[in-house]
């Protein structure tokens, strides 16, 4: 997409936004309604930060809205929420290489409701303890995030092999691919190929180097 297409969905979600704020602050949302219309909030802040991601806005403009929504997961993420929603937050919190205590508001909900899946647990493992096991056991969704086992196992092939994950899976439309790039910041990689490889998100992947 170009830059006038995300420049009209911006404008656009941003005054749907304060169009429900605003219904809220006037009462004009039945009370039974109001966590419904607080999530819904929630939701498109989530695809505007992605949006504004997609538009080239900077980086260092996006850490302090993402570190909100991190902040607020506790209120509208449990145990039936969306598996994308915690996969990406994880992997844009280790992206902007958030500290251990704020990763530790999407480790404790996963532990909370019991959600059992081998990517997030590798990602709890790194952020939590600065392990780098292999990643095992279930997931959640098997393809294509099951190809990630064999990336981390092979990690002298990684770059290779992520290379393909993101050109011939065919899976984003747009999106991109966050769970690659903390792959990569994970194990370290020497991703120069993978530049200019359409959905893989390099800048943020370099924003900040690595720490626990």
């Amino acid at each position: 997409m170009n830059e006038k297409y995300f420049r009209e969905y911006i404008l656009e979600e941003t005054g749907r936004i304060k169009n429900f704020q605003n219904k809220l602050e006037n009462n004009e949302v039945r009370e039974d309604r109001i966590y419904s219309v607080k999530r819904k909030i929630d939701a498109i802040q989530f695809e505007l930060l992605i949006a504004r991601y997609s538009s080239g806005e900077d980086i260092e403009k996006l850490e302090n809205d993402f570190i909100q929504l991190l902040n607020d997961m506790p209120l509208y993420w449990n145990g039936n929420s969306g598996y994308i929603d915690m996969l990406w937050m994880m992997a844009l919190a280790i992206l902007f290489d958030v500290s251990r205590e704020k990763f530790g508001i999407l480790s404790d909900l996963v532990t909370r409701y019991n959600r059992k899946d081998a990517l997030l647990e590798f990602f709890v493992n790194y952020k939590m303890h600065g392990s780098i096991e292999q990643l095992e056991g279930d997931y959640s969704f098997g393809f294509p995030y099951d190809k990630l086992t064999d990336i981390v196992a092979n990690r002298e092939k990684a770059v290779e092999k992520l290379k393909e994950y993101l050109e011939k899976e065919k899976l984003y439309y747009g999106y991109w691919s966050f769970e690659a790039g903390a792959i990569a910041k994970i194990l370290n990689l020497d991703d120069s190929n993978l530049k200019d490889v359409p959905y893989y998100p390099y800048d943020l992947v370099h924003y900040k180097s690595n720490s626990m």
